[in-house]
């Protein structure tokens, strides 16, 4: 899962944290993303969540709008 590879390089995150990046990246990402598209949302969402935002509605609400 191209989430957890990106978490990992981007600094260091709890088992917790990854498994709201990971439920949250999963409710985003659709089967005709390609595998680009779904880095580039892993990079993004890693982002967002650096940024502060870490409750999961909110990460997959953002990337909705």
């Amino acid at each position: 899962m191209p989430i957890r590879a990106v978490a990992l390089h981007s600094g260091i995150y709890q088992p917790s944290d990854l498994d709201v990046l990971q439920r949250a990246f999963d409710r985003i990402v659709v089967p005709e993303h390609t595998p680009v598209q779904r880095e580039s949302i892993a990079t993004r969402l890693i982002a967002v969540f650096s940024s502060g935002v870490t409750d999961e509605a909110e990460l997959v609400a953002r990337f909705r709008n």
